[in-house]
């Protein structure tokens, strides 16, 4: 009889892995456990979108915000902490609710689009997300959760 083999927990930052036999199958973050292997399910067992893996232009999505917001005049730089957030493994319709948190605050400068539209697609380029244009603000409310994780929006 062969000796079964037990998951290996890793906790990482705010991710928990659980490893079997050399390969990661589950991580949870942020309320979602990605379950690789199968489709990821969320915790109450329903399909949820995998994370995204993107590369984020800082620089030319720092030009967005306002001064005090990036860290200037002796400020909290929150630019660096919303960057750091965003280089997590967010799902696209996660990311579409930090866009919606983002258009919705008093960070952004003059260079804001007019419409979340614009801005929605403009910041997918920026953070590397796939633009889905049927992603309005009204039906991407962001999660309590983000809401307070991504307070310093608000």
């Amino acid at each position: 009889m062969e000796p079964t083999m037990q998951p290996q927990i890793i906790v990482h930052g705010d991710y928990v892995l659980e490893k079997h036999v050399g390969s990661i199958i589950n991580v949870a973050s942020g309320g979602i456990v990605y379950n690789y292997g199968n489709k990821p399910k969320n915790q109450k067992g329903q399909s949820a979108e995998e994370p995204s893996t993107h590369t984020i232009n800082k620089d030319e999505l720092s030009t967005y915000f306002k001064a005090p917001f990036r860290g200037m005049g002796g400020n909290p730089n929150y630019f660096d902490m919303l960057t750091a957030e965003l280089e997590k493994p967010y799902s696209d319709a996660e990311l579409c609710q930090i866009a919606v948190l983002i258009y919705q605050s008093h960070v952004l400068n003059n260079r804001r689009p007019n419409t979340f539209k614009e801005w929605y697609r403009q910041f997918c380029n920026l953070v590397g997300c796939q633009y889905d244009e049927s992603r309005k603000p009204s039906k991407n409310c962001p999660s309590d959760e983000l809401r307070r994780l991504l307070s310093y929006l608000q």
